[in-house]
Formats: structure tokens, sequence, C-alpha cells
């Protein structure tokens, strides 16, 4: 009986029962075979259909400096899949008559500063604010990515913004401070700190034993999973920095995050409305609809329409997914940095759907072989001056790949004047003019902003000499120099160090994160009073040129 009792036991811990088969069992295993590899980071994978846990299990070691294995009650931070949690929180709020989603923000952070327009928190949650977003903010202010950073340190550089990246609802742009601010709304509100009110109005009452909302950004914790990432072939440990709330900073385990995702399709008695709230899709002052809600993705996957967003800081990856057609839920928890979350995702609900749903992507596409001279055709340095950014298309062996300053990509073509970026979840297309003069980069079959071909423009020492100088932000509080050293032309930060951009037409530069771009300003006379620095989530800086 012992015996017979030990292995009830067991087969209850290993929460995988007969509704997967042998077969999928064994192909979600093989997406996390490293996971198991001796002395290596892992995770937790669970997944659930019709409230019931069909499969749970850890992977791989929690604490790799004690051997500790993660458990399938592992938890782990969760990072930016913390956003839908603080939507909730001003659904909630709303619901009580405490708020309206259309109040100017400044109603409830009036040290904001005033920038002519009305940004209502309904921009906040959309992420169509124009809001400088804080990490693209404070690595131009210098701040290194494991820098801790707080809530008063976000809200101390956002008060000193004098300039937004873009009118409110005019576009959609990712943007955590929006969510930081929202955290900070629901403190003030209800007088108690954003993680005692998150315990008390969210997590107890839906169950979720494990989730907590952590202010301190290294505090160790019970049962925390420690994050990892490879810097060569050495495993080490990247800092968690985030010391704030609402865009992230939750943790929770797998069990208590399937639990949250049953709602959107089978919600607990009096959460109804709030989870059907939680989908509304945000528009653009143009009426243009966005796939975002409250924040979550909402999209086509599988042919069905997935509800989803994913995380990472530090060394933790997450991925929440909920098919509600499907009653299908899915959740990927690791704390190892290289793990590949989005794409383990979609290759997780194509095992769990595949009986079901059998039918082609929506999106198919063949590559084409084309001669060399074609494939050269596409090679160039191209530059967007609506996206300020430049992008390099190289061929190597007779293949393309594209440089965009972060990561190289191999390009496919798919036709004479369009290439596909090869080995990624999502569908992106190169899409040129017949003359291979301008592209377009199509997301989804959206097009995006047009680049266009330029030749690096050559400048002369007296050009670069009139650049020279020292460029001081107020709103960031800190200079840049630029300057002439060892015949090169650098931008020096003091924490950043030597940053070597690129003259792409005149008085305009890229270079690597976080410049990723640099516009020369000048008076009407011609002579250099400024620059304005931007990257993709904090724009047009602008630095006053001060000897």
């Amino acid at each position: 009986m012992t015996r017979l009792l030990s292995i009830v036991f067991l087969l209850l811990s290993f929460s995988s029962v007969a509704q997967l088969s042998h077969s999928d069992q064994e192909a979600i295993d093989s997406l996390f075979t490293e996971w198991n590899e001796s002395g290596h980071p892992g995770g937790v994978v669970g997944v659930q259909e019709n409230g019931d846990l069909v499969y749970l299990k850890s992977y791989g070691l929690a604490n790799v400096e004690h051997n500790v294995s993660n458990e399938t009650s592992t938890v782990f931070n969760i990072a930016s899949i913390s956003k839908q949690f603080t939507a909730m929180s001003i659904i909630i709020l709303e619901e009580q008559g405490k708020l309206s989603i259309t109040d100017d923000v400044h109603k409830f952070i009036p040290e904001l500063p005033d920038f002519g327009q009305t940004i209502t928190i309904e921009h906040l949650i959309y992420h169509t604010s124009g809001l400088r977003s804080v990490h693209g903010m404070l690595q131009l202010a210098g701040w290194r990515d494991d820098d801790a950073r707080t809530t008063e340190d976000i809200l101390r550089f956002t008060k000193k913004q004098r300039e937004l990246n873009f009118l409110p609802g005019e576009e959609f742009a990712y943007c955590n401070t929006g969510y930081n601010l929202m955290a900070l709304i629901v403190e003030r509100i209800s007088e108690q700190t954003f993680a005692d009110w998150m315990k008390e109005n969210i997590f107890t009452p839906l169950g979720m034993n494990s989730a907590f909302v952590e202010p301190i950004y290294n505090n160790p914790g019970i049962g925390v999973a420690t994050s990892y990432e490879y810097v060569g072939e050495q495993i080490v440990r990247p800092s968690p920095y985030w010391g704030y709330q609402g865009s992230g900073n939750m943790h929770s385990d797998a069990e208590d995050l399937l639990k949250w995702l049953e709602n959107f399709h089978s919600p607990k008695t009096g959460w109804e409305e709030r989870f059907k709230k939680m989908t509304s899709l945000g528009a653009l002052n143009n009426d243009e609809q966005l796939d975002y809600a409250y924040g979550l993705f909402i999209n086509q996957n599988n042919n069905l329409e997935r509800v989803s967003h994913s995380g990472a800081i530090g060394g933790y990856r997450a991925y929440a997914a909920t098919f509600p057609e499907k009653n299908l839920d899915l959740v990927i928890l690791t704390n190892f940095s290289t793990s590949n979350v989005n794409s383990n995702i979609d290759a997780l609900a194509k095992i769990v759907l595949k009986s079901e749903n059998d039918e082609t992507p929506l999106v198919v596409r063949e590559p084409i072989k084309l001669s060399t001279k074609k494939l050269n055709e596409f090679t160039g340095d191209f530059w967007s001056s609506e996206d300020l950014l430049s992008r390099t298309i190289t061929m190597k062996n007779d293949s393309l790949f594209l440089d965009n300053g972060h990561a190289v990509y191999s390009l496919l073509p798919i036709s004479k004047t369009e290439l596909i970026i090869a080995d990624i979840p999502v569908d992106v297309v190169a899409s040129y003019t017949e003359d291979k003069k301008s592209l377009k980069f199509v997301v989804n079959e959206e097009s995006g902003a047009s680049y266009v071909r330029y030749d690096l423009f050559t400048p002369d020492e007296n050009y670069l000499n009139e650049l020279s100088g020292e460029y001081y932000s107020e709103e960031l509080e800190t200079s840049y120099f630029l300057r002439i050293e060892e015949g090169k032309f650098i931008i020096y930060h003091s924490r950043h160090g030597v940053i070597e951009p690129q003259l792409i037409v005149r008085d305009v530069f890229t270079s690597d994160w976080p410049i990723e771009s640099m516009k020369i300003i000048r008076d009407d006379a011609g002579k250099t009073i400024g620059i304005r620095l931007s990257n993709s989530r904090a724009r047009n800086l602008f630095f006053k040129k001060v000897n």
C-alpha cells in the first residue's frame, strides 16, 4: 500500500494527465532539452485545457551555484506580463468610480510637465501617450543596463521632460513609463503600496497565492529562481534591475498564471465584465485599430485568436498566452535569457492544437532562387527619416543579411522585389521599389516607414572640428562629447565610454544603442548649436552645445 501511495503522489506531483498523449508530452519535452543539461538553468512549462491542468513540468536548475532544481512551484519574475495586472487595477478603480480612463493624468500626478496636450490614462494603457519610455530615456542619460532604477527615478526624469516623442494618440510606441505611472496612480488613490493593493484586490481574490509585486529588485525571495545568461561560454547572473512596479517586477509561478488566464474564457463570478474590458483594443486618433488591449496583445495564431504577452528582464523570460475559442492556456517561465520563449510558445501551441487545427498558416512564404547579380541589387545602406534609423543589407557567400545595429538576421528572396527575415516568429518582409532605391518593412502585412538608399557622406576635417565640443541636456542632466580621437570621430560619455557614429547624410549620424541616431542642429547662420539624440523608445532629446 505504501508503495502504491508513493506512485500516486509521484503522478500527482507531475501534473501531466491523460488529456495529452504520450507523444505530445514527448514533443513538448523536446522543445526544452537544453534546460535539462547538467548544471543548466531551466524553467517551468504549463498547459491548461478547459480549466484542467494537463501539463505542468519543471526543468533544469533554479539556482546553479547551489544545484537547486526548478520545481513546478518555483516563482519567476514575469517582467512585462505584469502590465495586464496593472491594467486590471485601473479597470477595478474605474468600476469603483475612483477614476475614469479618460481622466487627464495630471489629475493624479500634477507634477508632470504640461506638454500642451492632454495625456489620459487611456493613452498610458495603450502605449499612445508619446511619453519617453524609461529604459531608452535613462540609457541616453548614461545609465547602464544593470543600474537599479526606482519609481522615484522614473518620476524625477519624467518630470524634467520638455517634449513628447509624438502627439498623444498619434502613434503606438511601447512605453514602460506609462505603466509605471499607472502604478503610482493606484497608490495615490488607494493610499496603499501598489504591492499591497494588488495582493488584496487581485491576487488573493483570484486564488493566486504565489503571486506578488516586488519593489526591491535584489531582494532574495524564498522559492524564487535566480536569473542567468551566457557571456561567451560562461553562465553569469544578470541583474534584474527593475526597482519599480507597474510595467514589471511582478512574480508568480506557472500555475497561478494559468489560473489568471482561465478568466479570459471562463471568468470567476463577479469578474466577467472586468476580463471582457481587458480585451478592449485601442485605437489611434485616425481610428486605426491597434492589436493591443489592456496590457495584452491580441492577434491570430494557429488561425485562432490569441491573447498574450511576453516578458524579459535580467535573465528571466516569460510568455503567457490564452486561446479563448479553445479554452486553452499556455505558460512558459524560465530563468535563462536565451530560452527563446517566443518561438517555443508557438511550437507549444502547435503541439497541443494540432489534432484540432491542422490548417496552414495565414502567411506562407516560399523562397525563390535568384542569381548572385540579382541578390546583390538588394544590398546597401538604407535610412528612414521617419524612424530616424538606418538598416544595412549585405551579401556573404551568396546569402543576404540584415544588420539593424542590434542583431544580424538572415534574409531570403520571395520575389524579385521582396525579402523575408528568416527564423523569426513574426512575418517581416522587406519590400523594395522596382528600382531598389527604397524599401519598406512590412510586418504581418502592415506597412511601416520608408527607408531610402544612401551613399555615405564623407566629411572633411573642418566639418568634424566644427562639430567637436560638449553637448549638455537639462532634461537628462548629462553631457556627451563629440571629438576627433586617434584619427576617428567619436561620441564620448563618461559611463558609456567611446561610441563610434557613422555619418549617413550631412548632419545625420547613426550608431549603436543607446544612440540610434544623432542629428546636428544649426542656427540660421549654419553654426552648430546642439544635437538631438534618439533611440526607438526616446526620440529627439535636445543637447545644447556648451563649448
